[in-house]
């Protein structure tokens, strides 16, 4: 921001996933001018899963979990989109990210081992600018229960839960999402 001559008072933080994390942590700490997040978490606990690929060699599951499979295809659907998400909204995230998924470098998904035990509990009481959380109510990775705690620790936030939606909200609900993200910022405006 400072290379591009924006003022952080003037700038309105929007994070998706780890993302989010990132940007309270950010708005903890700095003055912003709003605040959305979306799908994101207090803290990072590791899963079972995460634990067996923090613990073993990348080889050993990158060709299994980070290439278009159908055991990709069947863990994604199921662990990123509500049941009710049509099937060609998955198809078009699967598209948008193969690249991505199948370019990065194995040891790339060894980086959560780093971040476990971050708790942004207390930088949380401290962010003061208006700020939006939402959250699809079928999300696995970031449970509404997630933002509801978010919520309950940002003294001047709204709560959001979105029907028929998981973690990948910003596919599933595109267009409900950009609404009120929309709203929002417009509402900080006036």
């Amino acid at each position: 921001m400072g290379t591009l001559g924006i003022d952080e008072r003037d700038s309105i933080l929007i994070g998706h996933s780890f993302g989010g994390l990132v940007a309270e942590w950010y708005a903890g700490e700095h003055e912003v001018k709003g605040l959305v997040l979306i799908g994101s978490i207090v803290d990072v606990k590791a899963s079972l899963m995460d634990k067996i690929l923090w613990n073993t060699p990348p080889w050993l599951w990158k060709w299994l979990l980070y290439t278009d499979n159908p055991l990709t295809r069947r863990l994604y659907r199921d662990l990123f989109f509500s049941p009710s998400t049509p099937y060609e909204v998955f198809e078009d995230f699967m598209e948008d990210n193969r690249d991505y998924i199948e370019g990065l470098p194995s040891y790339v998904f060894q980086y959560g081992k780093y971040y476990c035990g971050n708790n942004a509990e207390e930088v949380l009481k401290k962010i003061s600018c208006p700020t939006l959380i939402l959250v699809g109510r079928d999300d696995r990775v970031t449970p509404p229960e997630e933002s509801r705690r978010i919520h309950e620790l940002i003294p001047h936030s709204k709560l959001i839960i979105l029907e028929n939606s998981g973690h990948m909200v910003l596919y599933g609900r595109s267009s409900e999402l950009n609404r009120l993200i929309e709203e929002f910022v417009l509402s900080i405006h006036e």
